[in-house]
């Protein structure tokens, strides 16, 4: 019997075109919107990041899981700014021990936005190999530095697991927020005055057509 890693292929694609639809959303069932292929899609075109994804699939070509990553030069980008990696760095060792330019370019290992980050997956085993081939791009690619940033408790755990000596920090908590609303007109009634305001000019404006939004 073939094992796990011999019944997988695991593969790097440069864009999720190549994905389908139906496949990804079928891994990132329940993840958020942020690991969607829709949102994915849009952060490609940041032009200072070099997507790649790293998939796994089984020996029937099934896709078993899934990791996009992101080679950024250090330059500005439409993307938050908050993922760059030499500022955690610099809050334990303070400005002068963190050189910015010694370590870009980065290879950030999953989503880049949302401040949610984790392998798509049905299996332990197909995360784990997502993982692992992802940090190895970061050698073949040139880059000076790997982070995965913002991982989910899940997340977290199976980087530890899969990768040797990396080292973990404690950056931000994850959140959750009650909805005590019964609807939308009774959020907007809960916001102060000025805010509730500003929803209504911004409604009327997309009611009378003078603004659009688009992806």
């Amino acid at each position: 019997m073939p094992t796990m890693a011999e019944a997988q292929r695991v593969e790097t694609v440069g864009s999720l075109v190549a994905v389908g639809v139906p496949e990804w959303e079928r891994l990132a069932a329940g993840r958020g919107l942020y690991l969607s292929h829709e949102w994915l899609q849009t952060i490609e075109r940041d032009r200072a990041l070099q997507p790649q994804y790293t998939l796994a699939r089984g020996s029937d070509g099934v896709l078993e899981a899934a990791m996009p990553s992101y080679l950024w030069d250090g330059a500005g980008g439409w993307t938050t700014s908050t993922y760059d990696v030499t500022w955690p760095v610099s809050k334990l060792l303070g400005d002068a021990g963190v050189q910015r330019d010694e370590w870009f370019p980065t290879l950030l290992v999953g989503g880049r936005t949302g401040y949610v980050n984790e392998p798509v997956g049905l299996s332990p085993g197909g995360s784990s190999a997502v993982i692992a081939r992802s940090f190895e791009l970061a050698g073949e690619l040139g880059a000076r530095s790997a982070a995965a940033m913002y991982l989910t408790r899940r997340g977290a755990d199976e980087v530890v697991e899969t990768i040797d000596g990396i080292v973990t920090l404690l950056w931000g908590v994850g959140t959750a927020m009650d909805v005590e609303w019964d609807g939308f007109e009774g959020y907007v009634a809960s916001l102060n005055a000025h805010r509730r305001t500003t929803v209504k000019r911004d409604l009327a404006r997309f009611a009378a057509g003078e603004a659009v939004v688009t992806v």
